[in-house]
């Protein structure tokens, strides 16, 4: 029996891996044993149910104060200082704004000669000298006895301990980068895995330059929160579905897909905007909006608007705090491939919904609204120029609204003739999504497993 340590700590790594079905693919090895180690074990306690294989542990809490969290920091800035991007420039520039204390300890940190990469090199050789492993951690490995250790979210300090000690010991690790933007943006790795797994070869290109990463270590997958859209839609359930959020089903129906607070600031305002003017232009009063809040959102942003043709979605957990605990109802993924197959647009502020909704041909409105003149640093518009995002732009698939009249217009043009830009979105889908079969959670799995059975990545039939 061989031993897998899967480590998904938080809410959105539990959607990511236990509700795209990566570990029931695991474990339909009748000689894998997959020991999941989280802080959610309620979220997942119901698969053990029929797979015996399956255990669960608590994700062991380290000290934040710690030498070794010390030494990372330094790193990650110096990491970022000597690959610096578009991306990372701005995002700078607004920590500066919005978080001075931070901006200036990683400032004085990052001294002298932030971009010097011996500096580099020799604080990461003393880093991999100081940073123990506690009890808790020691113990698990002594227990179980893992042949290999899969991180779902290798460039954070969270499963340190866990890639640490299995590199002491010469255990192999997988890490999984878990989104498309990381690399561009919060790439530094603090244990390098042995194997990585991409979304796509955009991704892989990344991490290979960024890391000197081999090509041959790295395994693309596809997206497998994406592996649902390729699944039948059944239209006839498009009357059901918008009937039990207390939608018309003979409106058409915008999506409205929120976004944190820090990204979407404006977006109360705009969706309130909207909303009205569904009411007063005589276009628009047959369309609707289904608001689906962002799981770091909070409900409380938007308690004050009230329309006729607006419902909100909330997945998961309805609360007043702003929780990646809505990430663990086992219907996201699903509630989201309905919300969006049976929308008719979707509007959202630079997130992995544009590729969503690409995913299932809807036309998209980026919104890049500044309610308020602001300095370009506090602007929604800069996050179309970061880095991930730029071949989304490049694309021509979406359309950018950079004013609340620009919003209306778009939004008329696209339910006028939806099949407008239908081309380039086809294009941004197989450049952006890799592949999209439905066989991203088993092409996961099949890396995992060929790396158990001792054969490269290569073998993993694509």
């Amino acid at each position: 029996m061989k031993t897998i340590f899967v480590l998904i700590s938080h809410g959105y790594l539990v959607r990511n891996i236990v509700s795209t079905g990566i570990l029931s693919k695991l474990l339909a090895q009748t000689n894998v044993r997959v020991i999941a180690l989280t802080l959610k074990p309620d979220a997942i306690h119901h698969l053990k149910q029929d797979k015996p294989r399956l255990l669960i542990e608590p994700f062991p809490i380290s000290s934040r104060y710690k030498l070794s969290n010390a030494i990372h920091r330094i790193l990650r800035v110096r990491f970022e200082k000597i690959n610096q991007n578009q991306a990372m420039k701005r995002l700078e520039k607004f920590y500066r704004k919005f978080g001075l204390g931070a901006f200036l300890l990683d400032r004085l940190i990052s001294q002298p000669l932030p971009r010097s990469r011996r500096i580099y090199r020799w604080i990461r050789t003393l880093g991999e000298h100081y940073g123990g492993v506690s009890k808790d951690v020691r113990s698990l490995f002594e227990f179980y006895q893992p042949t290999l250790v899969f991180a779902t979210n290798p460039t954070r300090m969270f499963e340190y301990p866990f890639l640490k000690y299995a590199k002491q010991l010469g255990i192999t690790t997988v890490g999984m980068i878990k989104s498309w933007d990381v690399m561009l943006t919060k790439g530094y790795i603090p244990v390098p895995t042995d194997y990585y797994l991409t979304w796509t070869p955009i991704m892989k290109r990344d991490l290979m330059r960024l890391h000197n990463v081999p090509e041959e270590v790295v395994g693309v997958t596809g997206v497998p929160q994406f592996d649902s859209y390729k699944e039948s839609i059944v239209t006839s359930r498009r009357n059901e579905f918008l009937k039990q959020l207390g939608l018309d089903p003979q409106k058409k129906t915008i999506l409205f897909s929120t976004s944190s607070s820090w990204i979407g600031f404006n977006e109360p305002a705009i969706l309130n905007y909207l909303a009205q003017r569904l009411v007063d232009n005589k276009w628009l009063q047959n369309v609707q909006i289904l608001a689906r809040l962002h799981p770091l959102d909070d409900p409380l942003r938007y308690q004050n608007i009230n329309y006729p043709n607006l419902v909100f979605q909330v997945p998961g957990v309805s609360t007043a705090t702003q929780s990646d605990e809505r990430y663990l109802d086992p219907n996201y993924l699903t509630l989201l491939r309905d919300a969006l197959a049976y929308s008719d647009l979707v509007i959202n502020t630079a997130s992995t919904m544009t590729l969503e909704a690409a995913s299932l041909d809807k036309p998209v409105v980026n919104l890049a609204v500044d309610i308020e003149r602001v300095n370009y640093w506090s602007s929604s518009q800069r996050f179309y120029e970061f880095n991930h995002y730029l071949p989304i732009v490049k694309s021509g698939a979406v359309k950018i609204a950079r004013s609340l009249d620009e919003l209306i217009t778009m939004i008329l043009r696209y339910l006028e003739e939806p099949h407008l830009e239908k081309q380039e979105r086809t294009n941004l889908r197989e450049t952006m999504c890799y592949k999209l079969d439905g066989r991203s959670a088993q092409r996961v799995a099949d890396h995992l497993l060929c790396l158990l059975d001792g054969k490269p990545f290569s073998d993993v039939f694509h």
